[in-house]
């Protein structure tokens, strides 16, 4: 049996935490790029005026950041954190 002292069980928590981080952008990314690819005529137009991540969203991150947080199970700071990862690629 191996004994981890508590700095080798963070840096493998860390590890862990950037590993599930970057498959979870990545599958968003896949995600987004197809319903991005199917609706994109309808949705380039609208979505500046239109999209939840112009409306909903940025009045919730900016009235009520606690809000924000309850609904999107993270905070305004890790959701643009998240939204910067993935812009290029949508």
């Amino acid at each position: 049996m191996m004994c981890l002292n508590m700095e080798e069980v963070d840096e493998e928590y860390e590890k862990g935490v950037d590993e599930a981080i970057s498959e979870a952008v990545h599958c968003l990314s896949d995600e987004l790029k197809e319903i991005l690819t199917k609706n994109r005529a309808c949705w380039v137009g609208r979505r500046d005026r239109l999209g939840a991540s112009s409306t909903i969203f940025r009045e919730l991150a900016e009235e009520d950041p606690l809000e924000f947080k309850r609904i999107l199970r993270m905070s305004v700071g890790q959701f643009n954190e998240l939204l910067n990862l993935i812009e290029p690629k949508i």
